[in-house]
């Protein structure tokens, strides 16, 4: 790995805890998001060149028309705009995918709950002779797959908030 030393052993852990995640102002968020995006700092550094352009411009023949220089100042704050609303309506969407995840993790949870009960079911009814191994195994199945679901929510729901805190990852 760049910066290491060739003995040095980097340890990786696999946290997959489920912490919920507080937001106190979506809309504060937002503005900041807005702030800090590399590309939305990009358009504006594109509109302040657009109004140098018009500002300097040149009237020489064969150049490019003194309208369309003024045209590319108002696409420039077009696109700045679109870029703003884009902005915002992801975050939006992945504030609320959050809100959405937390909800499915309760009753991820509730299935892993039930899965186990159903296996220690299975488990007595397999002693008695009730079932099958078949049954057995698929109970077993059962509760690994709702465990799945579980570890694959929480990598979703972090990933999640990882986009809402840094948006500009997507980009």
């Amino acid at each position: 790995m760049v910066g290491y030393e060739s003995t040095t052993r980097v340890n990786v852990s696999n946290d997959l805890r489920f912490e919920e995640y507080v937001e106190d102002d979506l809309e504060a968020h937002i503005r900041w998001a807005i702030n800090k995006s590399p590309s939305i700092l990009n358009l504006e550094k594109q509109i302040d060149l657009a109004k140098t352009g018009v500002r300097f411009y040149v009237f020489n023949a064969g150049g490019t028309p003194y309208d369309a220089e003024e045209i590319d100042v108002t696409l420039a704050r077009i696109n700045l705009e679109q870029a703003k609303k884009a902005l915002e309506e992801g975050l939006r969407t992945a504030y609320n995918s959050i809100l959405t995840l937390e909800e499915n993790q309760n009753k991820l949870l509730l299935a892993v709950e039930d899965a186990k009960n159903n296996l220690n079911l299975a488990k007595s009814n397999y002693e008695v002779g009730l079932i099958t191994e078949l049954q057995l195994k698929s109970a077993e199945l059962a509760l690994e797959s709702a465990e799945m679901n579980v570890l694959d929510n929480i990598a979703t729901y972090k990933s999640t908030i990882r986009l809402y805190e840094k948006p500009w990852l997507t980009q």
